[in-house]
This record gives structure tokens, sequence and C-alpha cells, in this order.
């Protein structure tokens, strides 16, 4: 979730998921920060759009997740964090070496330069899969890394988002209990 701006000015998100949220919900205010604009992309060139909007908006939050690998590009070119959650499953750490190959292509032409972190989601304490998970990440086999040699760790943030009810029960919502994504957020921008 967007830590809302320090200046006051509203944020902007473009999502597929949270456009379709605003609708169902049939009248915003009730169900989103007054400071927050929802819209839904796909544009022709997300960059534009972001570079256009920068000034306007004190955060724009670009959900790209599952979708287009052109978007995820063009976003991070234009991106000051780039936050990349991952489940504590074998299959979504296999992902991040492709996602990070991208985001690093793209980087290279952002002229704001990015940071990127990994966030833990999805997370189940009664089991193993998160301390192990979390372990693969900070040293990853071999080929399993990022960097030239494929061998460093990923940049994983210490907050852990739990698979909680009430976050499996919110799609199509806004969840109103979010103390997990404001921890990340004060980690993030401390």
């Amino acid at each position: 979730m967007p830590k809302p701006a320090a200046n006051g000015s509203p944020q902007r998100e473009l999502t597929p998921s949270t456009h379709g949220r605003s609708r169902r919900s049939g009248h915003r205010a009730s169900t989103a920060p007054a400071n927050l604009v929802v819209e839904r992309y796909p544009f022709d060139d997300i960059a534009e759009y972001i570079r256009a909007k920068r000034a306007e908006f004190g955060a724009i939050v670009v959900d790209a997740g599952g979708g287009s690998a052109r978007i995820f590009h063009e976003a991070v070119t234009e991106a000051n964090l780039l936050l990349v959650p991952v489940a504590p499953t074998k299959i979504e750490r296999r992902k991040l070496v492709a996602t990070f190959d991208e985001a690093e292509r793209a980087a290279a032409r952002n002229p704001h330069g990015v940071t990127a972190h990994v966030v833990m989601v999805k997370a189940d304490d009664r089991t193993s899969l998160p301390g192990r998970a979390k372990g693969q990440l900070l040293e990853p086999a071999e080929c399993e890394g990022i960097g030239p040699d494929r061998d460093e760790p990923f940049p994983l943030a210490e907050t852990t988002i739990h698979s909680w009810v009430h976050y499996m029960e919110a799609f199509g919502e806004i969840p109103t209990e979010l103390s997990e994504y404001a921890n990340l957020m004060k980690e993030l921008t401390a």
C-alpha cells in the first residue's frame, strides 16, 4: 500500500484490480481514501504518462503483477522504488531471477535511479516455508541469485506480509487492517 504523500498531494494507482474495486463499490468515497485516484491502464507508453503526472501526484503506484512485460519494463524506467512481492514457494522464487533481469534492463534507462526490494507475502508462520524461503533469498543456490554471476542475495525487506484471512478475503475490496503494510512502508522509507 502506498505511503500517503507527505505534501498532501493525491496519489494515483494504476491497476486493473484497484480500478475494479472502485467500480464495483458504486461509491468510491466510502472504500478508498479521498486522496487516492484509481485509474485503469493499459497505456501505449506508461512511462510517458508517469513522467507527465509525476509533479501532480505525491506517489504513483503501478500494479504490474502478472501483467505485460512491456508495461513492467516501461514502469521501471520511471520508478523510484520497485517492490516485488514473493510468496514463500520455490516457483515464486524462481520467477524472481527473470523479474530482476528485466528490471535491470529497464533500470539502465531510468534517469532517477530505482531501488528494488523483495517482500515476502502470503507467509504462514505455522510452517517452515517463510523462514526457509527467506534463507534461500539471502543465500541463494548457484545461479538462483542476482548479479553478474547470479550468486548475490536478493534485497529482501525485513517486514513480512502474512497470509491473514482479512487479506485473502479482500479481493475486490480495500482491506481495512493494513498494519503490516504500514510497517513495510516505514521500513522502505526510513
